[in-house]
């Protein structure tokens, strides 16, 4: 199985706009459009954008999952979950085109509790190599609307697997519509080749704004249309071989972003 850098490098031959992990000095595809593209949509997805996802899921299926049965059969589902919810169990939900939730009987916001999410469909879509990734997350619940990732496991289609991944995700409330996450995180995307790609982000995180209603893609609500960042940032520094060959800093605020790269 091809690494995702060797996914990219062929792609950007054929395409000659897609994105990829960075190159050795001297290759034609070492450039700022592709340390961007590969330090934000890939590395960026696996190490804060998709985990507050997943927290995002669970913490609205523990909504549903909260109210007595008379509650669920008046409340507006849609609301929530466009594409409706089932349960597989008392205690197991399916969300329609999006995940599966397991509760174990606990509630999410309850300190110590665990939870397991199953992500069924993609994050990214809007790059010219198309990721997709499933994602696998095990969610402790460490303080009220606090939550730490406690193990993932990552399909992305190719021979990438994280390491020393640590997320903290905090729900800190309700912007008008706008569910509100502040994210810290920090990890290793390790790929074929002796690659590997560092992910930090900074002492204040990532501030994430919620809204399923910027969703342009039916029953998918929790992708990068609805869960937009709009404060903080993170750096991403890429190896081969334990040399450093780039490095990118990405800083968000109010809905514009910045990038400052080893090239710029």
């Amino acid at each position: 199985m091809k690494s995702l850098y060797r996914i990219y490098m062929m792609a950007a031959a054929v395409l000659m706009t897609a994105s990829c992990m960075v190159e050795e000095a001297g290759k034609p595809n070492r450039n700022e459009y592709n340390i961007i593209h590969y330090s934000e949509n890939v590395v960026g997805l696996a190490c804060v954008f998709q985990p507050v996802s997943a927290v995002a899921v669970a913490r609205d299926a523990d909504i549903y999952l909260s109210l007595s049965e008379q509650e669920k059969e008046e409340f507006d589902v849609a609301s929530l979950f466009p594409g409706g919810i089932r349960h597989i169990d008392p205690n197991t939900v399916n969300i329609r085109d999006m995940a599966t939730v397991y509760s174990y009987g606990t509630r999410f916001s309850e300190p110590g509790s665990e939870w397991t999410v199953k992500m069924d469909a993609p994050f990214w879509y809007d790059i010219p190599v198309f990721i997709w990734s499933y994602g696998e997350y095990v969610i402790r619940c460490i303080a009220p609307d606090t939550w730490e990732i406690v193990s993932e496991k990552s399909d992305f289609g190719v021979s990438k697997v994280m390491r020393d991944m640590s997320v903290t995700v905090k729900f800190s409330g309700m912007e008008g519509t706008e569910a509100v996450y502040d994210v810290v995180s920090s990890g290793v995307v390790v790929e074929d080749g002796g690659y590997e790609a560092e992910c930090r982000t900074g002492e204040e995180g990532v501030v994430l704004h919620h809204d399923k209603s910027r969703s342009d893609n039916g029953n998918l609500v929790y992708d990068s249309e609805t869960m937009k960042p709009y404060g903080g940032g993170f750096e991403v520094r890429m190896y081969k071989d334990g040399q450093m060959l780039d490095f990118c800093n990405i800083t968000y605020d109010q809905g514009n972003t910045s990038y400052v790269t080893s090239l710029y």
